[in-house]
C-alpha cells in the first residue's frame, strides 16, 4: 500500500490537497534527506498543478529553471532523472538548453531517461499524459487499479499438477538395423571327455588339440 501510494498516487494526492502555497512542495523537492521517490512525486505534482490550472505555466517553468541552476545538488540522482522527465511531460521546450547541459554533465541516467526521447517528447507531447493529470475526487475509483489490489497479476501462478504418464516409446529402428546376437558362454569340455564332434575320441586327442 505504501509503495503504491508513493509510486502511483502521491503526485495526484499532492495536487489534490494543494492549498495555493507551493513552498511545502518546493521544500520537499529540495530536501536531500527525503526519499527520492517522494521527491519525484512532488516534482510531478508541479506538472499536475499546471495541467489542472492551479499554478501558472510560467511559474512552474521558472521554478524548474531554478532547480537546474541552483536549487538541486549537482550530483547524479533519481531526482535529476525525474526533473528532465517532468520538463518533457509539461512540456517545456524553453528549458531544452538546461536539459542538455544536465546530460552533458552526466547528471542523468540515460537508462532511465534518454536525451533523444526527452527531446522527442518536448517536440511532440503525448496528449494522454495531460489526460492523466487530474485531481482525485473518488479515492476508491482512483485506487482500484493499484497493483496492491491485483495480486493475481503480481504473484506467480500455480503451475498445473504434473500428470503421470507412460514411459516414452523407443524410437523406431531403421529397416537396415540388425540386432546383435546375444553372447552365450559355451559349456567347458573336459580334456578327457568325449569330443562333441562325434569322432569317439577324447577331446584332448581330437578337437581339443593345439
Amino acid at each position: 500500500m505504501v509503495g503504491d501510494t508513493v509510486t502511483e498516487g502521491l503526485k495526484l494526492i499532492f495536487a489534490s490537497v494543494y492549498d495555493g502555497n507551493p513552498v511545502p512542495l518546493h521544500g520537499l523537492i529540495e530536501n536531500e534527506e527525503a526519499n527520492d521517490y517522494v521527491r519525484d512525486a512532488a516534482i510531478n505534482a508541479m506538472v499536475v498543478l499546471e495541467h489542472t490550472g492551479q499554478v501558472p505555466r510560467a511559474e512552474v517553468i521558472d521554478y524548474f529553471r531554478s532547480l537546474f541552476h541552483e536549487r538541486l545538488k549537482r550530483s547524479p540522482s533519481f531526482v535529476w532523472d525525474s526533473l528532465v522527465c517532468a520538463v518533457a511531460d509539461l512540456p517545456a521546450p524553453e528549458l531544452l538548453a538546461e536539459v542538455r547541459q544536465a546530460y552533458a554533465q552526466d547528471l542523468i541516467d540515460e537508462d532511465v531517461a534518454g536525451l533523444e526521447g526527452i527531446e522527442r517528447d518536448m517536440a511532440a507531447p503525448d496528449p494522454r499524459r495531460r489526460e492523466q493529470s487530474h485531481l482525485i475526487t473518488d479515492a476508491i475509483a482512483e485506487m482500484q487499479c493499484w497493483a496492491a489490489f491485483h495480486l493475481e497479476n503480481s504473484w506467480p501462478q500455480r503451475l498445473p499438477e504434473a500428470q503421470e504418464s507412460l514411459p516414452p516409446s523407443p524410437a523406431p529402428l531403421p529397416p537396415s538395423y540388425a540386432p546383435p546376437k546375444p553372447f552365450i558362454r559355451e559349456r567347458k569340455i573336459g580334456r578327457n571327455a568325449p569330443c562333441p564332434c562325434g569322432s569317439g575320441k577324447k577331446y584332448k586327442k581330437c578337437c581339443g588339440q593345439g
